[in-house]
């Protein structure tokens, strides 16, 4: 009975070990790695450095992009200096040949030393010598008849600029009256010739374009070639 006992007892004592190793051989369950995401996928290329080549070929690039908008810059500028001057000159010349023009048919019989004045600061070279020359008989005749005249410049038309001279066509009305009775010339045109001289526009010549005006009209204080009024008989 014992011996039973005792076989009984060792196989239950040999057959512990077994379960154990066993157990032991059971291969434990995987655990799963975590999946990545879908269009997720590790960027090798975001840790990397951008090249040195990459660097200075932007940097090339900035600099050409910056050196040419510079030169624009300064081309524009140069440019619209230029037509700023270009369109300065022509306005003063114009506003020269206008003041001229007012000035020859603008006056009063009792004060036509300021008219003269008007007129010889405007004016250079042949018409201010002429004008000088004729002023004392203009003066003499225009007070005789107790001239007054008032003009209007309408527009002033002024040809391209060579060499510093260019001309200008005025166009006018003029009211005159006068011992002699009123009269009213409309659109009466004059032909100014201009030049500059230090910096500034001045009257060389002045010219009467009004061909269908008879013979023996009373000049106004521009000598014999200025838009002239001629009392009635």
């Amino acid at each position: 009975m014992s011996d039973l006992q005792g076989e009984h007892t060792a196989g239950t004592t040999d057959a512990a070990p077994v379960a154990t190793e066993a157990a032991a051989a059971t291969p434990e369950a995987a655990v799963p790695e975590p999946e990545a995401e879908p269009g997720l996928e590790p960027d090798e290329s975001a840790s990397k450095p951008p090249s040195r080549a990459l660097v200075r070929g932007l940097a090339v690039l900035a600099v050409l992009f910056l050196a040419g908008t510079v030169a624009m810059a300064v081309l524009a500028a140069h440019e619209h200096s230029r037509v700023s001057s270009t369109v300065d000159n022509r306005t003063a010349a114009e506003q020269v040949a206008s003041r001229m023009a007012s000035a020859l048919v603008t006056f009063d019989y009792t004060k036509l030393d300021r008219t003269k004045a008007t007129v010889i600061s405007l004016a250079t070279g042949k018409f201010r010598k002429e004008y000088e020359q004729a002023f004392g008989g203009l003066q003499a005749l225009l007070t005789q008849t107790k001239a007054r005249s008032t003009g209007v410049v309408k527009d002033v038309f002024l040809s391209s600029i060579n060499d510093n001279t260019t001309t200008a066509v005025v166009q006018l009305d003029q009211t005159v009256e006068g011992s002699f009775g009123n009269r009213r010339q409309l659109d009466s045109y004059v032909q100014l010739s201009l030049v500059k001289v230090s910096g500034h526009w001045r009257v060389d010549d002045v010219t009467n374009l009004n061909f269908g005006q008879s013979v023996g009209q009373t000049p106004v204080p521009g000598g014999a070639t200025t838009p002239t009024t001629s009392p009635p008989p």
